[in-house]
């Protein structure tokens, strides 16, 4: 669906995107992480063919982007369905006439804009709301709108930026929810430009972390995980917070990950390796992310343990054995 081959972007002397190298199969949720400068926005606007490539090829829905002549970018933009972190509604047009907007520019006969208004209201849960103005709906609601509106043209995908960052917890899960449904039954790509790890585990397919405008990693959220010395896969499952109350002074803390699947009795091995370390588990995470269980655990090992013996056990004993067995990574 989406294909972006060796993609670069200069202005001037900066580089924004070098030697980009991604793809998004057809009705998947992808997700695009990385800091501020990344290269995100710049990504975003050689998808849509609002920003031209310096070198390499943009692919959407079988159509070469970076290739297209500007009438053709336009039509092409019209097949993309834009969310917004603001919404950016009108504020003098109702919900529905919000939702209708595209359709007007598009000159589509008012029957067929009233019925189609009609269904968008029903995907997105606003019924009987369409006569509501935006300062009538809380920010849930107008983010509702928002993907009504970019849904409005049927289009095969959908680009979400930041789509909940102004959100709350509740109402950042029920949008999620509502994308996840857009894309399982009405078989929509999505794009969702985030920096909420948050979200990426909630409903992401894959994913792709931007450093500096390089793709530092991409690949299904399992193919992540699996790796544990990916930075992707620590920021997605994040260490487990240890209470601060001094009763820990004088151990050292292993930072424990490893990832296992059904049939697979990796917890039980890493449960025993910690009791055979003479350690105890000071707090501990786990996260179930497609197929695959993701566990943190952050490991207390007594002061009996340090100095020479401790690191002769690193060498020789669990730890190492447990790691090479089970993909288990384990730091000091």
């Amino acid at each position: 669906m989406i294909t972006l081959e060796s993609v670069g972007k200069t202005y001037g002397s900066v580089t924004a995107l070098h030697d980009v190298t991604l793809s998004v199969e057809r009705g998947t949720i992808h997700g695009i992480v990385g800091p501020s400068g990344a290269g995100k926005s710049t990504l975003v606007g050689c998808l849509t063919g609002l920003v031209t490539p310096t070198s390499g090829r943009v692919v959407v829905d079988d159509v070469e982007v970076s290739a297209a002549h500007a009438r053709s970018r336009r039509a092409l933009r019209r097949r993309i369905g834009m969310v917004f972190q603001h919404v950016n509604l009108f504020d003098q047009r109702t919900a529905a006439k919000n939702i209708a907007y595209p359709l007007q520019i598009m000159r589509t006969p008012k029957g067929d804009i009233a019925k189609r208004v009609a269904e968008l209201l029903e995907i997105v849960g606003l019924t009987g709301r369409g006569d509501s103005y935006p300062s009538q709906l809380s920010g849930g609601q107008k983010q509702r709108v928002g993907i009504a509106r970019a849904l409005a043209t049927r289009p095969p995908v959908l680009l979400a930026d930041e789509p909940t960052s102004a959100l709350d917890t509740e109402t950042t899960t029920s949008i999620l929810q509502l994308l996840r449904e857009v894309c399982d039954q009405l078989g929509v790509t999505i794009v969702i430009v985030t920096h909420e790890m948050s979200v990426v585990r909630e409903i992401c397919d894959s994913v792709t972390l931007l450093s500096a405008g390089e793709v530092a990693e991409t690949g299904t959220l399992e193919e992540i995980i699996s790796d544990k010395t990916s930075r992707l896969a620590r920021a997605l499952v994040p260490p487990p917070s240890i209470p601060d109350d001094g009763y820990l002074d004088g151990y050292t803390i292993l930072d424990v990950m490893f990832t296992s699947h059904p049939g697979e009795p990796t917890g039980a091995r890493v449960l025993s390796a910690v009791a055979n370390l003479g350690g105890d588990i000071a707090a501990g995470t786990f996260e179930t992310i497609g197929s695959a269980q993701v566990g943190r655990l952050a490991v207390s090992v007594p002061p009996d343990v340090a100095g020479e013996a401790r690191d002769a056990l690193w060498r020789e004993g669990h730890a190492v054995q447990i790691r090479r067995e089970n993909g288990v990574e384990v730091e000091l």
